[in-house]
Formats: C-alpha cells, structure tokens, sequence
C-alpha cells in the first residue's frame, strides 16, 4: 500500500520518485481481496476505488489550502513486484503464501501477510498463465476445509433434532458469510457445500423430517423457531433442492394432517364450529408461507388444505348443517360458509342445490307443512309466505358475494319457493286475492301509502310465483266488485296502484276487465248525477210523486262477475224508482236492455222503535225488503216472510239470521235460537238498547262451498281450453307440421298456467276434429296443419247473415277477374275483365269481392303520397304472385271515409251498394284522373244490403281466412235468438282467429281465388300470404 508522510514533495519529484520505482507507463492503485479469481469487472471495480482514494487525497489537500498550508506532498511507494523467470517456483511459492492466508480466514485466524502482497502474487500467477491452476486449487482447499466438518455434523445428525438443524445452519451462515466476499467463486462454493454437506450421508433427510417435525408440531399448538426454519429453508431454496426434497413431502404430509383432523372433527363439532376450525387452519397456513415458507408454495398448499378440509367434506356441512343456519337466521355463519365453498370447485354450486332444497323440503317439515297445507292455517298463510320470502332475501341479498352470484342463488330460490307454493294447487292464489281484499277495504285504513306500497309489493312477488293467475284473477275480480259496488274500498288511488301492478307484472290484457270496472263506476256516477238532474227536472213538472232516492251502478256484461239473476218482490216505492232510471236510461241510449241485479244492492232505512228511539240503518237490499215488511203488520212467520220476498232459502236463512240473531237484534225471533223454521216468528225489537244512531247491519258471511269453488275451477278451465287452442293454432300456424311431442314442449313453454300433457292432447283432438289440424300420413306422430275455407262459418258470424250476405257477396269464387297489362304490351289480353267495384252514400269504399285490410304507419297517407302509394301495391302483388300464380292482381287502392262508423251505419242499415264495370284500360286511367261518383251506374247495378250483413264481422273474417294471428270471438247462434233471449242457453264461443294492425284502413280491389286453389271436395283453400 501507498504510504502518505508528512514530509512534503513537490509534484515534479513525487513523479520522478514513482517512475522511478515503477517505471514508465500507466499504473493503477489495485486493492484487491484474497479469494478472487480472474475477471475483467473486478478490476474495473479497484479502480474506481483508486480514483476514490485520489479524490480523498485530494480532498485532503482542499483542506489544507482552507488551512493555509502548503498542498504538496511527500509520497513514499514500495513496489512489491519480483521479477522471477521460475514458473514452477512461482507457482509453488505463491500459492503457498496464498494457502497460509486462506487457512487462516477459514479458521477464523490473523491474516500476517498484507492484502497487497496477496493481491500481488495472485497478478504475477495470472500474469504467467497460472489462473485456472490457482483457481483450482482454491475450490480444493474450499472442499477439504468443509469436509472437516462431515464427522461432527454426522454425529449430530445420527440424534437430528433441533440441536442439528442448528448446527447446520450455523455453519451454513458462517460459510456463505465467508464466501460472499468473491462472488466468482460463489456459484463453485455452493456447488461444493450442497455435494459435501447436505447431500452427504442422510444429512438432507434428517434435515427435512426435522422441518415437517417443526410444523407438525407448530400445527399441533408447540412453539417453534421460525426464524430457524425460514433460514434452513432458504438454504435449500438456494441449493436448488427446496421443490424436489422438501415441498412435494410437504405438501403430502398436509394433505394426509388435514384429512384425519377434519375427518375426526366434523363428526363431533357443531358446523359453526367447524367453519371456523377451518378458517383458522387457513389462516394459519397462510401465515406460515409469510414467516417461513417460500411464496411459490402458498396456492398449492392452500389447494390441499381445501380439498381435505372443505371439498372432502362440503357435501356433509350442506346436507347436515345449513338447514339449521338458515332456521337460526345465522346470516354471518351462512355468509362464512359461502365463502369457504367459494374457494373449491363445486362449492358455490352445491350450497346453491342445498339452498333450493331447503326450500323445497319445508314441504316435509312439520313447520313447512303447516304453512302451506294446513287449510286451518289459511288464514294466515299470505302473511307467513311473505315473512318467509323477507328472509330468504336477506340471505340472498347478505351472503352470496358479486351481483351475478345474488342472481344466481335469486333464481335458485325463486325456482324452489315456485315449487313449494304451488303444491297445493290454486288455494294459494285464492288467498293471496282475499289477503289484497282484506288489505284495501276501508276498515283497514291504519296503513300509509308507502307501507301500503310495501305491501303489494310483496304480494306481486307471491303472485309472481303463483301458477294459477287466472284463478287470482276470478276471486280478485269478485272481491274487486263487491268493494266498488258496496262502497268498501280504503283508497280508489291505491286500488288503481294495484291494477298498475298488475297489469306491469302480466300485460295489460290481464286487468283489462278490472280497469273496465273502474270505468263503469265512473261513469256511473255521471250517469248518477243526471239521474238526479233528470227527477228535479220532472219533479219540477209535476210529473212524479215522491219517490225514494236511489243511486244505480250501471256494469258492462261481461267485464264483471257472473251473478245469478234472483227474482225477488220489490217494495212498490224500489219498483218505482226503478222504472224511472230505466225510462230516464232509455232516454239516453236506445238498444240497450238493463239487468237488474238486486244480490249486492244497499239501502238506509229510518227506523222507529219507541218514542225517543229513531236509528238509521245500513242494510243490504234482502235485509231492506224484510224489514219493509213489518210496516204492514208487527209480527210475521218466517214462512209468510219467505212467500212474500220471494227469497232463495239460502239467501233468506242469511237475511234472518243477521236479523234476529246479530249482535245488534233488529228483530225478536221466537223461540230464540240460530234454526230457522218455517213457523218461527219475528217481530220489530221495540227494546233496542244500541246507543248509535247510524248502525251497520252486518250480512252473515257464507263460506265459500265446495260446488262455488267447483264452479270457478270450471269457469277457469273452460277459459284455459280458449288459450290452449288459441296457442295450438299459433304454434303450428308458424311450423306448418310439428312432432307430438315438439309440439307439447312448445306448448309447455308458451302456456303460463299448470296444465296436463293429456289435457293438451285433449284439445288437439278436438282441433282436430274440427279439421285445424290432420296427421300427417308419413308419420302418424305428427301434426299438419289446415286452413281452409268452405263456406260454412261466415253465416254464423254474421249478425243474423246469410249465405248471401257474406259468403256470395264477398267470397264468390271468380275466377274470370285476371288483370293484366295493357293489351300493346301483353298481346294476350285483348282487354281488360269485368272489374267489380262499389261505392255508399257514406263514402266508403268496397268492393263486391273486396279484402278489407290497413296499411302500414310507415307507407304513411297512400293518397298524398303516390310513390308509397305504388310501393304497397308492388308489394302486395309480389306476394299474392308468390302464393298464387295468376290468380288475382291489385289495381287499386281506396280509403275509408272519415264519417265511417260500422255500427252505427249496419244498425240503421242505410248502405247501398253501386257496381261500375271497367271495360278497357283507357277508361280505368280516365277514372284515376277523376275519381267522381260519374262512373258509377245506379240504373243497372243497385241494390240494398240484406238486414243481417255486418261489414265488421266481414273484416274479421276477411283476416280469419288469411290466417292472422289475434283472437276475435264470434257467437254460434242467430239474431233471432239473440232478441228473444239475452243469452240463449245454446250460445257457443267460437275462439276465431284475425288480426287488425295499426294503419289505414282500405277496402282493395282483388279477386281472391282462381279455380286451381280448390282441393278435391270443392273447398276453397284459405290463403296464407
């Protein structure tokens, strides 16, 4: 090394010294280690650290200068360099001076000799091309140094234990610690300790059994040395044997640990205690990776502890133990044992079964049972389902982790709460109607609206899953109409929020009959008003006594409940009343009948008992007429009373009963009992202690019987037999031919009530019978579809029509009617075909063999616009040229008038029809430039519809026969019975099917049918364009 005395140098004499001493040329400062081998870096690095050392020297003399003393000097260098010619004995020499330094490093000793002198004979032996030599050399000496240390590691070894991992990792540090000085050599130095240490005798597999024993022990509660064991792993890590010698025996022995703990344990902790034995264990072994553990071993030996303690054993924990969470509420344990299933395959899916049978096997269980089928629990069934309902949604909503979970187990749930409430049938549908009754009659008006609110919404979700919605929709109709009928109903606001409910959940044909209702009673009470109006008026005149006052509900047939006509005696002061609103009614509309039903009348009665004893009471129309009675005499039988109103026994039992035997006891019965007999008899209660004035007289409320629930089923089902067919039809109108059992799937699909496979195969027999639908004679499994005309079901359609009427007016076959193209263009025309065409006072456009039809939004007013105007009429030849080759071509189009109105026109019956006959081409271009009444002749040509002809009911049929797709319903009996009785016992509903799109309606000029489009009977085939 350079020696720095403080005797002082000028810069020409310090350099001189040092080419003296060295020589001429570049020369370095190098300090450089003991153990190093050749390499270009290295010296690189020495001099960088020379030029530090000259930097600090320089520094040096900065300071001096801020001192104020002299910056030269005096620099005293020794060169240790010997030229020696004997290579041999350089060799010798060297590399024993090199030894005695490196023994004395390795056993911890002073080292006599200087780093410079070393450094020096390690560049002379490289300098004589003796590196690789010295080089070996040293990792000789580095291997017969560590193989001193075999015997005692063996000995320890032979006992293992913890005493031995610590010897071996003591002097694993002590060596890398030495070695880590030259990192040429490293690489070499590892190679050797892994050959003569670890992989010496049964060094590496003591070494690993006392790792697995560590953990096991760790594992088994015992306190380990953790920074023991990350530092002897890490060494295996580095010498490349971590994966092959410790991790795969590892991984091996956790799996077997796991398996019998979880084993043992599952059969003997309570689930909530074994969800977190298993977390903890997770745990744990996640922390083990972060102390001691290598990070590569963390997802396999998490895989292996799911599998022995969760996949192994998920099957169990679902069938044993999530029944009791959920019954429990354990809402925090059911979101534990999510998230454990979650991390195996199969999990999620498995909770997910076990949630659904849950439900489903309530069915089973005493509670379930009781909910669903117990008809003593009816009662409260609507409330217990949606209770039900609330807390499965809290698992569902808490629980199951991502949004695209929650759904998966939300339709898991709604799948299994739809079984388990349909298992018994409709009944469920029926109380969840009366529940809705219950809740928005005016008696229940302690609810807010937002509660209220709540309310149906749970309600619509129970009705969501109900199979049976039109049986909902039958109790929910009566109920409906008793509340607006008897003035029941809390809020008319919150009743039309349940009709939006409604109609949003099922479409709004569903509540269409409810929203009719609605509107009659609105209307009603206009009509009400000009009823009273109407009384002022003739009271005014002097034309009417005094009357009572009456209000009247006046209900479209058919939108409401179907009530049984009861013929009862009115009091000559109701019968009054009620010839007068029929007059003032008549007086309003002509050709309407009203049907008096008197089932769900009310009346205010004043009554007198005694002296100082006036009340008001509040009775049904039967209690009205009953009491009525006794201001003719003061005591009647119950005989007399039955001859005299001329009540059912059903209705008169309930009228006497609510009567005489009530809370509040308008009537004395003698003998006092609940019987009704014939020679009972009843007088006024002349000792009526109530003290209210107004008091409400409760009608006995009948239970539903066996034969009204029969009825409604059967009302139902006949409906259901309508859309079973209606559905048929639709599905092999877009098939044409359809396998029997394709056929019932697709039925099973579109069908939105329970219905039977041989309910469904029913009605295709009766399609069938009424030639729908044929078999086909290649396969006698399948369905094909038929549309044909005959001619026969026109007649009946129409109001009283004959075959005249419609079918020889607008089917007549006329095969004569081709138009083609102008003759000089087609030479096979030598001129235009008859072609027929009509015109009415009215101004509406048809002609004798028109097709009544509406034109698309998009093709807008065909009349102002005569390119959309050509453009339908390109369109509909191209089609009508597809189906039928030849057989018809549209010239023209017209529009219907703005005043055209079928009903009123049919039923003053003032059409008469024109024909004008086009001969040439010439005159139909004429007649375009000006459409004028001028063309049309009334000499030859007139004459008047017949009485029964309905051009609506001929529309409906034009669409039937070109096969549309929307339900229309036509009557099976004639006009004439239909006048004499409102509805004839032999009236049948026909389902037929049309369709009536948005647009214009247009009457267009075709000829419908050519002779080839005939089958063998002469039928007309029905087009399907």
């Amino acid at each position: 090394m350079s020696d720095v005395s403080d005797e002082m140098l000028s810069d020409e004499d310090s350099a001189e010294m040092y080419q003296q001493e060295f020589g001429e040329g570049e020369h370095e400062f190098m300090f450089e280690r003991l153990i190093e081998g050749p390499n270009e870096e290295q010296f690189a690095a020495d001099k960088e650290r020379d030029d530090a050392l000259e930097n600090m020297v320089e520094s040096r003399a900065i300071r001096q200068i801020s001192r104020g003393l002299p910056t030269v000097k005096k620099l005293t260098i020794k060169n240790f360099r010997k030229k020696n010619n004997d290579v041999a004995d350089l060799m010798t020499t060297g590399w024993l001076t090199l030894e005695a330094s490196i023994n004395a490093i390795q056993t911890k000793q002073h080292v006599t000799t200087s780093l410079e002198q070393l450094y020096k004979v390690v560049e002379s032996l490289c300098e004589n091309k003796m590196a690789r030599s010295t080089y070996d050399k040293l990792l000789e000496n580095v291997r017969k140094w560590i193989r001193s240390f075999r015997e005692d590691l063996s000995e320890k070894s032979s006992a293992g234990g913890v005493e031995f991992m610590k010897a071996l990792e003591s002097l694993w540090s002590d060596y890398c610690q030495q070695m880590a000085s030259s990192v040429d050599v490293l690489e070499s130095s590892l190679v050797i300790f892994r050959e003569e240490i670890v992989l010496y005798g049964c060094v590496l597999k003591k070494l690993v059994d006392g790792i697995l024993g560590c953990i096991a022990g760790e594992r088994a509660g015992d306190q380990v040395d953790r920074s023991l064991l990350r530092a002897l792993l890490r060494m295996l890590r580095t010498l490349d044997l971590y994966k092959q010698s410790f991790e795969e025996e590892f991984l091996a022995n956790t799996s077997v640990h796991y398996t019998q703990e979880s084993m043992s344990l599952v059969r003997t902790l309570e689930t909530v205690e074994f969800l977190l034995y298993i977390e903890r264990r997770l745990k744990e072994e996640n922390e083990r990776v972060d102390f001691y553990l290598d990070e590569s071993t963390r997802a396999p030996l998490l895989t292996r502890a799911e599998k022995s303690m969760i996949s192994d054993h998920m099957q169990e924990v679902v069938d044993n133990g999530l029944a009791s969470l959920l019954n429990d509420n354990r809402v925090q344990d059911v979101s534990r044992l999510y998230s454990l299933l979650s991390r195996v395959e199969g999990g999620v899916a498995l909770l997910k079964t076990g949630f659904s049978s849950y439900i489903k096997a309530l069915l089973v269980n005493k509670v379930g049972k009781a909910m669903i089928m117990d008809p003593q629990r009816d009662q409260g069934m609507v409330e217990d389902l949606m209770a039900f309902k609330d807390k499965l949604d809290v698992f569902v909503d808490t629980c199951f982790g991502s949004e695209e979970e929650k759904m998966k187990f939300a339709q898991a749930e709604k799948d299994a709460f739809d079984y388990f409430i349909n298992t018994r049938g409709n009944k469920p549908a029926e109380l969840i109607a009366k529940y809705m009754d219950a809740r928005l009659r005016s008696a229940n008006k302690e609810a807010s609206d937002e509660q209220l609110d709540q309310l149906m919404n749970k309600v619509i979700t129970l009705f969501r899953f109900i199979q049976g919605k039109d049986v909902f929709e039958v109790f929910y109709k009566k109920d409906l109409a008793k509340r607006l009928l008897l003035g029941r109903s809390a809020s008319v606001d919150a009743e039309k929020i349940m009709l939006s409910k409604l109609r949003q959940e099922c479409g709004a044909g569903f509540t269409q009959k409810l929203e009719g209702m609605f509107r009659d009673m609105e209307l009603s009470k206009d009509l009400g008003v000009a009823f009273r109006n109407y009384t002022l008026h003739e009271s005014s005149l002097g034309r009417l006594d005094e009357i009572v006052e009456c209000s009247v509900s006046v209900l479209t047939m058919g939108q409401w409940p179907a009530y049984e006509t009861v013929q009862v005696t009115l009091p000559k002061q109701l019968n009054a009343c009620l010839q007068l609103y029929e007059k003032f009614y008549d007086s309003r509309h002509t050709g309407r009948k009203l049907q008096w039903q008197p089932r769900l009348g009310q009346c205010v009665l004043k009554a007198n008992f005694r002296p100082g004893c006036d009340k008001e009471l509040k009775v049904s129309l039967f209690q009205a007429i009953v009491l009525l009675l006794f201001n003719n005499q003061p005591s009647w039988t119950a005989a007399d009373i039955m001859m005299a109103t001329k009540l059912e026994q059903k209705e008169f039992v309930r009228t006497m009963v609510s009567l005489s035997c009530a809370k509040v006891r308008v009537l004395v019965k003698t003998p006092m009992n609940k019987e009704i007999k014939d020679d009972d008899v009843f007088t006024v209660n002349n000792d009526m202690k109530e003290m209210r004035f107004r008091i409400r007289i409760s009608e006995v409320q009948m239970k539903e019987t066996e034969e009204e629930y029969k009825a409604v089923e059967e009302e139902v089902n006949q409906d259901r037999q309508y859309q079973i067919d209606a559905a048929i039809v639709r599905v092999m109108k877009t098939r044409k031919k359809l396998n029997h059992q394709l056929l019932i799937s697709e039925l099973f699909a579109q069908l939105r009530f329970p219905v039977r496979a041989a309910d469904l195969k029913k009605r295709i027999g009766s399609l069938m019978e009424r030639d729908y639908l044929r078999r086909c004679d290649e396969d006698p499994n399948a369905y094909q579809y038929v549309a044909y005309y005959d001619g026969s079901r026109f007649p009946e359609m129409a109001t009283g029509g004959t075959g005249f009427g419609v079918v020889d007016m607008m089917y007549q076959t006329i095969s004569d009617s081709l138009f083609g193209a102008r003759p000089n263009t087609n030479p096979q025309h030598e001129a235009l075909k008859l072609s027929p065409s009509s015109r009415t006072d009215a101004g509406v456009h048809a002609l004798r063999n028109a097709l009544i039809c509406q034109v698309p939004l998009e093709y807008g007013n065909l009349d102002s616009t005569p390119a959309d105007k050509a453009s339908w009429l390109t369109k509909w030849n191209a089609t009508i040229e597809t189906f039928a080759p030849g057989a018809m071509k549209v010239l023209d189009l017209h529009n219907v008038s703005p005043g055209f109105c079928v009903r009123r026109h049919v039923a003053y019956r003032k059409y008469t029809y024109r024909l004008a006959v086009v001969r040439d081409w010439d005159l139909w271009e004429s007649l375009q430039k000006k459409p004028t009444t001028a063309c049309f002749s009334e000499k030859d040509y007139a004459w008047r519809i017949p009485p029964g002809f309905s051009p609506e009911k001929t529309s409906d049929a034009c669409e039937l026969f070109l096969g549309r797709h929307v339900m229309g319903s036509f009557f099976k009996h004639t006009a004439r019975e239909k006048r004499r009785e409102p509805n004839p016992p032999s009236a049948v509903r026909n389902i037929l099917l049309c369709q009536l799109s948005t647009g214009w309606v247009l009457f267009i000029s075709l000829s419908l049918f050519s002779p080839a489009m005939t089958d063998a009977e002469g039928r007309i085939l029905r087009l399907d364009p």
